[in-house]
């Protein structure tokens, strides 16, 4: 669990995306394997970033290929999405407070691979809220405090990785439900690679392990 971003592009070949990224001068990114229906892009300028460069760099590349292009940002507390369709911002999530009120069409339901994907991914999008962690837990919300209570009172007593462990726990159930939902989504269009970011490709590349099907630049 954490933050992750990335960047998918729909109906391309790697060398296609490898020249593309020679021509637009970007560098540090590892591309995903042909054979799917989307190739990812990982970025270490847009990872070190928190994202903040993804949306522009997802722009450029869709401009320059003249594809369908999402940008994906996972977050502790939310997901989020840019999708662009030959340089232009065809859809967003989540589109801000008033915008949300208002009924809408996504336009990313028009890339699900069925009608079922269809309705699951626009389930997603509609949610009005996050589950609450108790519910994320599976547990009712009066034995989800008391044994947070105890929990607590046990951590006075933890060594430090004791202590890390059981932060992360709580952690990671507050963000199940981001993960699902933004894999979800992944899975409604098409989408395998999600879950890969840069970090983890790069360590894989240095201990040798990075499986050769993956591009870098």
């Amino acid at each position: 669990m954490g933050f992750a971003t990335s960047i998918h592009i729909r109906g391309v070949v790697q060398e296609d995306v490898q020249q593309c990224l020679r021509a637009l001068s970007e560098h540090d990114c590892y591309v995903g394997p042909s054979g799917n229906e989307w190739i990812g892009v990982y970025s270490r300028r847009c990872e070190e970033s928190a994202g903040g460069n993804t949306e522009k760099f997802a722009a450029k590349l869709s401009s320059h290929l003249g594809k369908h292009v999402l940008a994906l940002c996972v977050y502790d507390s939310e997901f989020q999405y840019r999708l662009f369709s030959d340089g232009t911002l065809q859809d967003r999530y989540p589109t801000g407070g008033i915008r949300r009120l208002r009924s809408r069409k996504w336009h990313i339901l028009a890339l699900c691979n069925s009608d079922q994907a269809k309705r699951r991914v626009e389930a997603i999008l509609n949610r009005a809220r996050q589950l609450r962690p108790a519910e994320a837990a599976g547990l009712p919300e009066e034995e989800y405090v008391r044994r947070a209570y105890q929990d607590m009172a046990r951590m006075q007593h933890m060594g430090p990785e004791e202590r890390k462990k059981l932060v992360e726990q709580y952690r990671s159930v507050a963000q199940a439900n981001v993960w699902q939902d933004a894999q979800g989504l992944c899975e409604g269009v098409g989408i395998i690679e999600f879950g890969w970011n840069y970090s983890d490709l790069a360590e894989q590349d240095r201990e040798g392990k990075l499986p050769s099907m993956f591009g870098h630049l």
